[in-house]
């Protein structure tokens, strides 16, 4: 998928949920966080996420170029080293080579195969946003989550990428909402945000590491690409923890509850 096409659209005028601040989308990321914290280490974060928003959740990887891949690469571990992750917790980052995240793209974000696991927000929460949990929120597309999705981006004034239409709670939607937040400033709103949308990637993560196991002894896989699936699986889920500690860390420092 080329990145270009997940880039919003829309007049971004309306900061949604209450909020008032005028959006900035910005590549540059020493100036993504201005005005949300001080430490320089943390602004790392939205070129980070919007290299996993587009090359991993969005399958951006699939068709990109051993550069593009090893940009998106260092834009990660620039985030981690930035935290304080130490090189160990980094070293699923550097060990992964773009065929790596490929097989394992292929076989955990395709709709069909057999160890499928879709970023979608609605597939693994049964939470309503009145905070009841009932069968009128079960783990079905375009549940409660994407319908509250479809509202935030409203609000905003953006439209998601025709690719994302139906599934508007994807996380790659999710984390580039969040980083338009980010990146105007408004911290109050991101908190909300991430609170409200963010918080189902712990048990999305645990569903990730059943699916490393589950494709570690697949006999309808090679054994090459058994062990390249582990490899990008231990990525993705390093990317995950990645992602929360960020989401910690930098609402931590605007003074805000994560």
């Amino acid at each position: 998928m080329d990145a270009s096409k997940m880039q919003f659209v829309g007049t971004g005028e309306g900061i949604g949920m209450g909020e008032t601040a005028v959006l900035k989308v910005t590549t540059d990321a020493c100036d993504a966080c201005e005005g949300v914290h001080d430490d320089e280490s943390l602004a790392y974060g939205p070129a980070a996420l919007h290299a996993l928003a587009d090359g991993l959740f969005a399958r951006g990887w699939m068709d990109a170029s051993a550069a593009a891949f090893e940009d998106d690469r260092a834009a990660i571990v620039r985030l981690a080293r930035g935290i304080g992750w130490n090189e160990d917790s980094i070293e699923p980052f550097e060990t992964a080579a773009l065929g790596d995240m490929q097989a394992f793209i292929r076989e955990s974000f395709v709709a069909g195969m057999p160890h499928a696991v879709l970023p979608i927000e609605s597939l693994y929460t049964m939470r309503g946003y009145d905070g009841e949990t009932s069968a009128k929120n079960l783990r079905t597309y375009l549940n409660e989550p994407a319908r509250h999705m479809s509202v935030v981006l409203s609000d905003l004034a953006v439209e998601a990428p025709e690719a994302f239409k139906s599934m508007p709670d994807h996380l790659t939607i999710e984390l580039e909402v969040f980083c338009l937040f980010v990146e105007a400033g408004n911290a109050s709103a991101a908190a909300r945000f991430a609170a409200d949308h963010l918080s189902w990637i712990a048990g999305y993560r645990a569903r990730l590491l059943g699916v490393r196991a589950a494709t570690g002894i697949d006999r309808r896989l090679s054994e090459q690409a058994r062990e390249s699936c582990a490899t990008g699986a231990a990525f993705a889920d390093a990317a995950l923890s990645l992602i929360e500690a960020y989401l910690e860390a930098s609402l931590a420092e605007a003074g805000m509850p994560s």
